[in-house]
């Protein structure tokens, strides 16, 4: 069944009318939903003060319980509505309900007087309207109010309304299809002209004109539009050859910008035959363009991953994969190419393209990212598996022997903050990655930098039974760094330092100056670290034995790493020196001011 322009348009303007009006419908009956009700919330709250005020004295009497129900049997009767007293306990001391019916809602409401707080609730699907009132006397509650409205005059208000939107609805329906009808007859008449125009033209007849005629400035721009192409079409016949030659100048500009492209492209006929490739496709398949173009692609390449990306796309299909060659990872998408028919209107294969994208850097990245969240989740796995365990064994019973419970209180309180060190290493960690922790770089003193980390250091030394000394010759000069981060990694030497020297062993914090800077760092005299560990030591969450029972396992292992980053978004680098048995320093340079 063919459908006129003028069905279309009509229904299309009604269409838009009615959603319009339904739109409005919608956002405007729950904006009038809640004005009604908020009227009738603010009758009651009025009923609500008069009452207060009435049953105040009364309920601070024991005594006038006779006095309470006669004036909430007139209140009611005057007002239409149902009042229920609650002393100050909850307890009911006299009520009149015969309207509505709160149910739950009525606990809720005493609940919330006995709090000293108003409430209120408006249900009109329910025809309930609740509110409730303290009755305090200075700080003391007396009791509680509770009054309710079956929403009656709410409720034929709401009414009203909807049946006055709902005819105004109506009425923009209606006048929109009969306006929707005349515009479209209109405009239906002027392409019926449009039409004819074309089939003269269709026939070889350039000579007819289309008058503007009684139409919208759209409509009449379109007939004088025909008119100016009815004029320049002939000519436009003579302007075809000049296109030859820009076609020819835009495959220039294509193969210039394939050329210059950082992906490698290369271009493989229905036979596998290579018709084209540029210098990155070369330099990903560790060949040159020469050896390429004119090659069957699986004599130059025997990648199966790569050939069969070609295949499928060879095949009609979009295909995409990722393939190892010759140490690289090569992202692949083939596209089959397409050769639209002149007479059938439909399309033939012609070969296909494949664009190859170096992914090595990216794959690298995958594995570390999942070496890492590995580690972090094996490194929180522990203190949360212990913390657990804890909680069980106090739920058990454990928490009524104060010993045992005091003893398990204290570990799960090492535990938290060994896990909230963890935490806080991981986040200084990301920011550093990020760039969003950046350093505040100005001028500092060197003996001050050391004089800050001997100082917060000293006391632990002295707990653990280790010599600290100072031993800068680098009292006088000034540094370019961001103070707070050096004396953080200066302090995590001396605690890894810590932990791998005996009692009685030694700990130096020093400084050397040269030319350009000034070299600072930790050295002891503990177990030291061995030379196949030391490339590892400031990967993140690394941990080793030292040989004689210690361990750095009971840190975050995120240390080291830590001060890495920060030493090198100074510019610098850690340098480690150490032999087991002999000790180790830590140490790197700073640029003087």
């Amino acid at each position: 069944m063919k459908m006129s322009i003028r069905f279309w348009q009509t229904t299309l303007f009604v269409a838009v009318t009615i959603v319009t009006a339904l739109v409005l419908y919608f956002n405007f009956l729950p904006a009038i939903k809640n004005s009604i009700v908020e009227v009738a919330q603010s009758e009651l709250r009025h009923n609500l003060e008069d009452l207060s005020s009435k049953v105040k004295d009364d309920l601070a009497d024991p005594g006038s319980d006779q006095s309470i129900s006669d004036e909430i049997e007139r209140i009611s009767g005057v007002y239409q509505i149902d009042i229920w007293i609650f002393d100050s306990k909850g307890n009911e001391v006299k009520s009149h309900q015969s309207l509505t019916q709160p149910g739950d809602l009525l606990d809720d409401f005493v609940e919330k007087g006995l709090e000293k707080k108003n409430y209120s609730h408006a249900d009109l699907d329910r025809n309930l309207v609740v509110i409730s009132k303290p009755i305090v006397d200075g700080n003391k509650l007396l009791g509680v109010v509770v009054i309710s409205d079956n929403g009656t005059e709410a409720n034929r208000a709401l009414k009203v309304a909807q049946d006055r939107l709902l005819i105004a609805v109506s009425i923009a329906i209606l006048v929109s299809s009969i306006l929707g009808f005349i515009f479209s007859e209109i405009i239906a008449t002027q392409i019926r002209r449009l039409k004819e125009g074309a089939l003269a033209i269709a026939q070889g007849n350039f000579d007819l004109r289309l008058k503007k005629g009684l139409v919208p400035d759209d409509i009449a721009e379109l007939a004088q539009t025909y008119n100016l192409m009815a004029e320049k079409l002939t000519s436009a016949f003579k302007k075809l050859a000049d296109k030859n030659d820009d076609l020819r100048a835009s495959r220039e500009q294509i193969w210039t910008v394939i050329r210059s492209m950082s992906e490698g492209v290369i271009e493989v006929g229905e036979n596998g035959m290579i018709n084209l490739t540029n210098p990155a496709a070369a330099k990903l398949l560790n060949c040159s363009v020469d050896k390429l173009i004119g090659n069957q692609l699986e004599a130059v390449i025997s990648e199966p991953s790569l050939l069969k990306c070609v295949r499928r796309a060879l095949s009609g299909h979009d295909s995409t994969g990722i393939c190892e060659y010759h140490k690289r990872f090569l992202l692949l998408h083939g596209t089959p190419i397409e050769i639209p028919e002149s007479h059938s209107g439909g399309s033939e294969k012609g070969g296909m393209v494949l664009i190859l994208q170096d992914f090595t850097e990216q794959k690298k990245l995958e594995k570390a990212q999942r070496t890492f969240i590995s580690n972090a989740s094996h490194e929180l796995r522990t203190p949360i598996a212990s913390l657990k365990g804890f909680l069980e064994l106090l739920e058990d019973g454990a928490k009524n022997k104060v010993e045992v419970r005091d003893n398990f209180l204290a570990t799960m309180q090492r535990e938290v903050d060994r896990l909230q060190r963890l935490v806080d290493g991981l986040l200084t960690l990301t920011q550093l990655d990020s760039g969003i922790d950046s350093m505040d770089l100005s001028e500092h003193r060197v003996d001050e930098i050391l004089s800050e980390v001997a100082a917060a250091s000293g006391p632990l030394a002295t707990s653990a039974g280790v010599d600290l000394k100072l031993e800068s010759q680098a009292d006088k000069a000034r540094v370019i760094c961001d103070k707070d981060r050096i004396v953080q990694v200066l302090l995590g030497f001396v605690d890894n330092a810590l932990k791998n020297t005996p009692e009685g062993g030694k700990i130096v914090v020093f400084s050397h100056q040269s030319d350009h800077s000034v070299q600072v760092g930790v050295r002891d005299s503990g177990s030291g670290i061995p030379p196949d560990k030391i490339d590892k030591i400031f990967e993140r969450f690394f941990s080793y034995e030292t040989g004689d029972g210690r361990t750095k396992a009971k840190g975050s292992g995120l240390g080291l790493a830590i001060a890495s980053q920060i030493v090198k978004a100074h510019g610098g680098k850690i340098k480690v020196d150490s032999k087991p048995g002999e000790g180790s320093t830590f140490s790197f340079k700073l640029g003087l001011a």
